[in-house]
């Protein structure tokens, strides 16, 4: 359901509002930077950093 909902919120902006596209493209790849690191950072680390109490 949230699939489709994003999906057609993307469709109506895309069809009629400005979309500033290099602004997208900087934000779409820092996304995608950061849930690889965010995916593997944490495999690295000793447990008791992630979990100090």
């Amino acid at each position: 359901m949230s699939l489709v909902v994003n999906t057609v919120a993307m469709l109506v902006f895309v069809l009629f509002a400005s979309v500033n596209w290099l602004g997208l493209l900087i934000i779409g790849l820092a996304r995608l930077l950061g849930g690889a690191a965010g995916g593997r950072l944490p495999r690295r680390l000793r447990p008791a950093v992630l979990r100090p109490w």
